[in-house]
């Protein structure tokens, strides 16, 4: 029985080819952001595109949304009347989208919250200064690298994050 075991396994590592996301932790985050964010760059935009990239990152491992779903985020699916802010510092603690899910009948509202513990993998601090330096408040909340009224590609994300993760981890 081991050995027809043994040569089941051969067999299937042999011809094993793995598919699918990369699992990234905490560290790994870190190391990411220390990557995109603290680059010596030669132009602002550079810096904004790092900085939506890392925010792109953490909307999408907080909400658990798929890449497609990211992409797709438009600034009229944030629902400003559903954010939570902290009267005695003004600080945001939740902003709240509608998204539709791949196999969703409607859309559901998903709540993404601050990471006070942590502000280095705070996806709200990070995703408003992205705002801020954007200069936009309509269309795709993460557009396009080379046409702001296109929304990101999606081919364009998975090759951007493959190479990030052979890049830095």
């Amino acid at each position: 029985v081991q050995t027809h075991l043994a040569a089941i396994k051969k067999l299937l590592t042999a011809s094993y080819v793995k598919k699918g996301c990369v699992q990234l932790l905490p560290k790994d985050i870190r190391q990411v952001r220390n990557h995109l964010l603290h680059q010596q760059s030669g132009t602002p935009n550079i810096c904004v595109e790092n900085l939506k990239l890392y925010s792109m990152i953490h909307v999408g491992i907080y909400l658990f949304l798929r890449s497609e779903e990211l992409v797709n985020l438009q600034y009229s699916d944030l629902q400003d009347k559903y954010t939570v802010v902290d009267v005695s510092t003004g600080e945001v603690l939740c902003l709240v989208f509608s998204v539709k899910g791949k196999t969703d009948d409607h859309v559901h509202l998903l709540r993404l919250w601050a990471n006070r513990r942590h502000p280095e993998l705070c996806p709200i601090i990070h995703l408003l200064i992205y705002i801020a330096q954007s200069d936009s408040n309509d269309g795709w909340l993460f557009p396009s690298p080379t046409n702001s009224t296109e929304k990101y590609d999606y081919d364009h994300l998975l090759d951007v994050m493959k190479s990030l993760c052979v890049d830095v981890l």
